[in-house]
């Protein structure tokens, strides 16, 4: 279920179509199963319909509503705005309140690793009314911004949630401290993402982890070289207090090793690597380590 709240809204709205019609009936059936998250189940219905089960929320003039998903497992609605994510996340909270939604945990996403300069962070929350629980995610695509309330009927109360609402923030599998000493790498101007499906939790880049280390990577088409690439990231990481221990170059792998030891935390090694790709493209990855020998 964590999954589902993971994935950005895919509405497919048909200006010419009317309230009732099902607005993804004309998607190729195996691209609608195959590559629409949530919609392969032949009982969903997208539509400009308001969702029965959320009719008590009222509109909102700094929020466009611009469909809804309505299936046996969740009921969506999306909305679009100009708005900041914080902005558009805070009129949502505002129109939950006055229906009655009362606002049960704001969920902060997993920040550091590879990002790009202009990347705003999206917003998460849960909002409880009786016994329901209601999702909601406001996040910046291609310069627009969509909020999305879901509703899942088979969650039950929020109160009675396995493990609280933790389960439906995205908790990393690695060791949690590690993660927030994940430095910010800000990708190149010069340079393009090969792999932007990681999601926009933590940017494009994924954070596959152990419990005593955690790491981003990312694929990037660029012109500048795997030398200019490290000097780049090189000097973000020292400017976020990581010390430089060594580093090498190869015919396909170059690198450099580093340190932290933050006030009061643990003893920290790093990992920077750019691995060369068929034509102009690396893989760069970063990864944080524990450095005690527990």
């Amino acid at each position: 279920m964590r999954c589902r709240f993971l994935f950005s809204i895919l509405f497919l709205v048909a200006a010419t179509a009317s309230a009732q019609e099902d607005l993804l009936a004309c998607v190729d059936p195996d691209v609608r199963a195959g590559l629409l998250p949530g919609l392969a189940e032949e009982t969903t219905v997208v539509s400009r319909d308001f969702p029965e089960l959320l009719s008590g929320v009222a509109p909102s003039d700094g929020l466009e509503f611009i469909g809804s998903s309505v299936a046996p497992f969740e009921t969506t609605a999306a909305y679009k705005t100009g708005l900041a994510t914080g902005d558009a996340f805070g009129t949502a909270a505002g129109m939950l309140d006055e229906a009655g939604w009362r606002l049960f945990e704001i969920q902060t996403p997993v920040s550091g690793g590879f990002v790009t300069s202009a990347q705003p962070t999206p917003q998460f929350g849960t909002f409880c009314r009786d016994d329901q629980a209601l999702h909601v995610v406001a996040a910046e695509v291609e310069g627009a911004t969509y909020v999305r309330l879901s509703l899942w009927p088979d969650v039950g109360p929020c109160e009675e949630i396995p493990g609280g609402m933790d389960s439906f923030a995205f908790p990393p599998t690695g060791e949690p401290d590690l993660y927030e000493h994940m430095p910010t790498l800000v990708i190149p101007e010069e340079a393009a993402v090969l792999n932007p499906s990681g999601g926009y939790i933590i940017g494009a880049g994924g954070f596959p982890g152990t419990g005593r280390s955690v790491g981003t990577k990312i694929e990037l088409e660029t012109n500048l070289s795997a030398q200019s690439l490290l000097e780049h990231y090189g000097q973000q990481l020292e400017d976020q207090e990581w010390r430089l221990d060594t580093a090498w170059s190869g015919e396909s792998s170059s690198g450099s090793a580093w340190t932290r030891s933050p006030d009061g935390g643990p003893e920290l090694a790093g990992l920077l690597d750019m691995l060369a790709l068929a034509g102009s493209g690396y893989r760069a990855s970063f990864r944080v380590a524990l450095r005690d020998s527990q």
